[in-house]
């Protein structure tokens, strides 16, 4: 792959992206092209080669300041629900639908990357839709936080303990001495740097992290903090009908392709990779299939 088979020019503006830079890169044989968005800063890396792996990951500064594991509850959350997509559990809905060759996110002491894969073209673009709509528009409500991050439960025992799933698995990390020792060399090795924190949670000191802490770091992050308990702020469709039921009935089935295509023309999908996407577009689906349902 070479320059000269690009139809991009340095200094070219394309779709509200300005081409900072193009640039030869042999080792994988690909063309390096910088580019950043004039309105909001937003900067994209993009590698343009013959390879059959189409690969996006949408990664952040995360900085740590201390061992609370925020940005590690973080990742976690924002993949819990978001506006377009308001499951509970979308990435493990993606993992069992998509065809996906790698999906995942990850937390490192410095940054935060959601990385994704897939041979197939349109199932790489949904999956950057929702992984796109989860890191710039999560829900992150205080009862996601209690979930991933950490909260009280009564034992079998009547016990009180602590619980989450950010706290359970860096009590699993912290099981292995192997781990142990690696964190503990990095932090002696960067004692001014946010190395020197583990990024990931340290099971001791994760229950120290508030909710408003959480808050305040979302603000550090440059998000809107009021974002999160006032859903209502996100972006609205200027039209809205709502469909009620003709009659007392069990819903039997739905046509997840015909909702898909209803999504896909209202907005909230693209046709081709060139079509933009409409935040404030989408479909609600308040049953599920079984549920039963009553007239109105």
């Amino acid at each position: 792959m070479t320059q000269e088979n690009l139809e991009l020019k340095e200094n070219e503006i394309y779709n509200g992206f300005k081409v900072l830079s193009i640039s030869q890169i042999p080792a994988y044989d690909s063309v390096g092209i910088l580019l950043k968005h004039e309105k909001t800063g937003l900067e994209i890396f993009h590698m343009v080669n013959n390879d059959v792996e189409n690969l996006f990951a949408f990664g952040f500064k995360t900085p740590s300041f201390d061992s609370c594991g925020t940005a590690h509850i973080l990742e976690h959350s924002v993949l819990c629900g978001s506006k377009n997509y308001p499951l509970k559990d979308p990435f493990i809905r993606l993992s069992n639908q998509s065809v996906k060759t790698f999906l995942n996110a990850m937390t490192f002491p410095d940054k935060t990357v959601y990385p994704a894969s897939s041979l197939n073209e349109t199932d790489y673009f949904n999956l950057m839709a929702v992984y796109g709509d989860a890191v710039f528009f999560p829900l992150l409500s205080k009862e996601t936080f209690m979930q991933e991050g950490h909260r009280l439960e009564f034992d079998k025992n009547g016990k009180l303990q602590f619980q989450g799933v950010v706290f359970n698995e860096m009590k699993g990390d912290y099981s292995s001495l192997n781990n142990v020792i690696t964190t503990y060399m990095t932090e002696s090795l960067f004692p001014d740097a946010s190395y020197s924190h583990d990024s990931g949670g340290e099971p001791t000191t994760i229950p120290e992290l508030t909710y408003e802490k959480f808050k305040e770091w979302i603000a550090l992050q440059g998000g809107n903090e009021n974002w999160i308990e006032n859903p209502d702020l996100f972006p609205k469709a200027q039209y809205k009908e709502d469909i009620f039921a003709e009659s007392d009935c069990y819903i039997s089935s739905m046509n997840a392709e015909d909702i898909g295509i209803a999504s896909v023309i209202l907005g909230a999908g693209r046709e081709k990779k060139e079509d933009s996407i409409d935040f404030s577009a989408g479909i609600i689906i308040n049953k599920k299939t079984g549920n039963k349902i009553k007239k109105g």
